[in-house]
This record gives C-alpha cells, sequence and structure tokens, in this order.
C-alpha cells in the first residue's frame, strides 16, 4: 500500500480486523518514532500480526494515524478492506445430474462450488475426459467429452478462489458414469405354437453388455407394425392373440403367415432391433371327405371298411384327428389319423349314410361329410317262363338241346 505524508510530523500504519482491533503495525512501530517527511511511502503486510503469526482469515482494513508538530492528530481508515485468505475453496461435481449410464462420450456437468472469503474464480478437469483442458471460468454447469471405450468413466473437478486457493480433491470432488454405445442384442422372436387359432406366446433373449431397460413386440399388419406388448428387464415372453390393434385390442386377424419383431433398450438408453420371426394364424376348418368300401355302391354285409381323406392349410393329416357317425349326431371320440377304419354301418335302411368330421392342430372342427352305400341283404328272386321245371318229365336222354327260359330279379342291385 502507499502511505501519504503533507508535512513534517508522525505517521503510523496499522492493519485492523472486521473488530476494529490492531493485528499489525506495519509504518512505522509507532507515534514516537520521530518525523517523517513529507511524501509518499510504500507499506508491505504479509499477512503475519505482531508476534509474527498469520493472522486468521477475516477482512482486515488499513488505518493511518498521524500527529503534526504541534500535536494535532488526525485519523484515518481506507474503505478498500484487505481479505486474507488461506482456506481451500469446496466444491462437488454431478454428471448428467446423476444417471448411472451414457451412451455418448458427450455429458453435461453439474458443479457446485462455495467460498466464504474470497470467492471461487476458476475451475478444471481431469480424469477419463478429453475436453475441456486446462483452468475454465467458473459456472454452475459445463459440457465435458469423455474418453472413448465403453467403461465406467470418472471425472475429477478442482477449483480456484481469488487468493489462489486450491480444492483438494475428496469424494465429493469426482463422479463416474459408465459409458455404453453398444447397442441391445435380440433372438430372432419364437412363437410357441408357431402355428396358432386363439394365442401364441413370442419369446427372444436379449442380451447386453449392462443392463436391459424396455421392450416391445410388434407384429407387421398391412404393412405396418402392431404392438403387441411392452415390457421391461430381462428376456422377452409375450402372449399374442392375434389381433388388429395394439396391446392385443381389435377384432381377430384372417389366417396367414405374420411377421414378428422386437426392440429392446438399455439401462444407457441403446436400442437394439431382432430379426424378423414368422407366426401363423390358422383361423379355417379342415375339410375332407371319406369313402365306403374304396366307393363299392352296393354291400351285402354291415361290416364295411370307411377310406378317410382329411385335408388342411397348415395341419399334415398325421395331425389331425377324426371321428364319426351313423347319423350326423352321435359321434365316436376323437381319434388319431388312419388311412382306414374298419365300420358297422346302420341296419335297417337300404342306404346308410356313414359321416365323419375332422379337426386339425389347432382346433380348428370342420363340418360333417358324409358317403352312403346301397345295404343288399335279400337274395335275388328267379323264376321261369311257362311252367316251373319240376312239371317238366324228365328224358336222361337226348339227341340233341333243351331251352330253359328263367328270370332274376332283385330290388337293389342288378343280377348276374
Amino acid at each position: 500500500g502507499i502511505a501519504s505524508v503533507p508535512a513534517i510530523g508522525y505517521v503510523r500504519v496499522a492493519i485492523v480486523n472486521s473488530a476494529d482491533q490492531v493485528v499489525r503495525t506495519v509504518l512505522p512501530n509507532g507515534l514516537d518514532d520521530g518525523g517523517r517527511a513529507a511524501g509518499v511511502y510504500d507499506v508491505a503486510w504479509d499477512g503475519r500480526n505482531d508476534s509474527g503469526g498469520f493472522v486468521a482469515d477475516d477482512n482486515y482494513n488499513v488505518r493511518i494515524s498521524a500527529k503534526d508538530l504541534v500535536g494535532n492528530s488526525g485519523e484515518n481508515v481506507l474503505s478498500y478492506p484487505l481479505t486474507f485468505d488461506r482456506t481451500a475453496p469446496g466444491c462437488d461435481i454431478t454428471l448428467k445430474n446423476g444417471d448411472p449410464y451414457t451412451n455418448g462420450t458427450s455429458v453435461s456437468a453439474q458443479i457446485q462450488y462455495n467460498d466464504d472469503l474470497s470467492g471461487v474464480t476458476h475451475m478444471q478437469f481431469g480424469g477419463n475426459i478429453t475436453a475441456p483442458s486446462g483452468w475454465q471460468n467458473i459456472a454452475d454447469s459445463a459440457a465435458l467429452t469423455l474418453s472413448s471405450g465403453d467403461n465406467v468413466k470418472t471425472v475429477t473437478i478442482q477449483v480456484r478462489d481469488r487468493a489462489g486457493n486450491l480444492s483438494k480433491i475428496s469424494g465429493t470432488t469426482q463422479d463416474s458414469i459408465i459409458l455404453d454405445t453398444t447397442i441391445p442384442t435380440i433372438s430372432t422372436p419364437s412363437p410357441s405354437p408357431s402355428v396358432f387359432k386363439d394365442s401364441t406366446t413370442i419369446t427372444a433373449t436379449v442380451s447386453d453388455i449392462n443392463s436391459v431397460g424396455d421392450w416391445g413386440v410388434y407384429a407387421e399388419v398391412s404393412g405396418g407394425k402392431v404392438l403387441i406388448d411392452t415390457g421391461a428387464g430381462g428376456n422377452i415372453s409375450q402372449v399374442w392373440y392375434g389381433r388388429y390393434g395394439n396391446w392385443n385390442a381389435g377384432a381377430n386377424l384372417p389366417s396367414g403367415d405374420y411377421r414378428i419383431i422386437a426392440h429392446a433398450f438399455d439401462a444407457a438408453g441403446n436400442e437394439g432391433w431382432s430379426p424378423w420371426g414368422i407366426a401363423y394364424i390358422d383361423r379355417d376348418p379342415p375339410g375332407g371327405s371319406i369313402s365306403i368300401n374304396n366307393g363299392d355302391p352296393y354291400t351285402a354285409s354291415t361290416s364295411v371298411t370307411l377310406f378317410v381323406s382329411p385335408n388342411d392349410n397348415r395341419s399334415s393329416p398325421a395331425q389331425m384327428n377324426m371321428r364319426f357317425s351313423n347319423d350326423g349326431s352321435n359321434w365316436t371320440p376323437w381319434e388319431g389319423y388312419k388311412s382306414s377304419k374298419s365300420w358297422t354301418i346302420a341296419g335297417g335302411t337300404t342306404s346308410p349314410t356313414v359321416y365323419a368330421q375332422y379337426i386339425d392342430a389347432v382346433g380348428n372342427v370342420g363340418s360333417p361329410t358324409g358317403d352312403n352305400i346301397f345295404l343288399d341283404q335279400a337274395p335275388p328272386q328267379i323264376s321261369f317262363n311257362g311252367s316251373s321245371p319240376s312239371g317238366y318229365s324228365f328224358n336222361p336222354y337226348l339227341n340233341g338241346s333243351i331251352t330253359v327260359n328263367y328270370g332274376i330279379t332283385d330290388d337293389l342291385s342288378v343280377a348276374s
């Protein structure tokens, strides 16, 4: 500082604390040190008290006292305070508002800082970052660039106050975040059963280097995606009812092949999509035919053989079941497919019908189909034209030919 003495006299320059107590006399050493010529004097203070120790952190003022040669005295206190500050400032840092993950190297840092005396002026960052570098003007936030590579990144902060004190490294002056730029891997969605009528369960395996977040499963309908359902965490397992609308709502979709796809987010927000899978909706009933005795029009016995031929757009005959009836109302239990079956037709009618009905692998039931056959159990009738053979005289010796006229009739079949 500078002390100005306007005339010959005595002068003293002292340092006083915020309680107006003198802690150090810096010029000269008292009022009785002798006169000082008028002029300008440099004074310096090293932050110590009159005992040689450092003063406490506080705001200090300069007090100048003077007395002229005739005994008039005066005193003035400089209005510009001096701050003695040897205390390190404090600070802490939070990356991305406390989010444990980031999927990019650009992250924000939230900064808090404090200093009771001189005030914080600058900050600098260290650790797993590439920018910014060097001292920056203090601010409440900063844009940082993390170093590349998926792993845990730790960033440190240090601040500086006006007195040049630096903050100390502690737990709050650093923060860590996981850099994860790898998208989740999702297997091809697999419906079980792959062919269904009412519902199927779609499963897919989701894997990620960290943890799996939200996922969704979609069906392709009319060129767009219909959301089947969503979930969170772990592998995918979701029931689909084969409907038009999102969330398994709306009317049933018609039979056909439908592509299925799934996506998932990981904890860092990376999104991955699966390959397309296929599910087949089968809501069409099966068809087929039945043939009695392989198409013979007549039978003399009620014991016959049924030849069956079911057909379906998705189920093979071996996957189907069948049942039979003589009247279309009373049915045998469902049984596995066989190409033929022994059967007893109903007696008491000349043209009995046997019915067959088929059910496919997903439960669609077809309409009954039938075949009939003429049941002829009466022998043919034989008659002779003219007298009966018993009316003829029998001569075992013939020297020529004999002609017998007869007729054969039957109620159903043509005699031979």
